[in-house]
Order: structure tokens, then sequence, then C-alpha cells
């Protein structure tokens, strides 16, 4: 099967098609590689338990929250990066 063929069933570009098969090719994987940059202070799971006690209680403020965090998880973080976490999970 060409790549005209899957690009048009699948709904994708030629050019889309071909990089992905290059990139497959080269790596044996199909997802994108991790790119370099500075790493997140928080992980996923801190993310959520952030998420949880705001939740819970919507009056909380962000520095109030930094301080439990500091003294249960023993992770020093900003109040801006709560502030952060909680604008992006929307």
């Amino acid at each position: 099967m060409g790549y005209g063929k899957i690009a048009s069933t699948l709904n994708l570009s030629k050019a889309t098609v071909q990089s992905i098969v290059k990139a497959f090719k080269k790596t044996k994987e199909t997802f994108p590689q991790p790119r370099s940059g500075r790493p997140k202070v928080t992980t996923e799971h801190k993310d959520r338990i952030i998420l949880r006690a705001i939740k819970a209680n919507r009056r909380l403020s962000a520095e109030s929250l930094k301080e439990t965090f500091e003294v249960f998880h023993e992770k020093d973080i900003s109040s801006d990066t709560i502030r952060r976490r909680i604008m992006l999970s929307g």
C-alpha cells in the first residue's frame, strides 16, 4: 500500500504519512520522542493533589496551599506554580 492510499484512508497529507514512516523506521516507535527543556517542578500526580485540595476548599489561597504542600510532600514549590497548575486545569 502506497503513501498516497494510506494518506487518503487516514485523511492525512502524504508528507505526514512519509514522516511518520520515516520516524518509525528510525526509532521503531510512533509516539514523539521527549524534547529537551526545563523539567516541571511537579509531576502529574502532584498536580492532581493540588487540584483535589482546591476542589475540596475553593477558598484556599495559593500561599496556604504552598505551605501545606511543603509540609506534607517535602517539596518546595512557588505559589505562582500552584496558580499556574490551577489555571491550566480549566
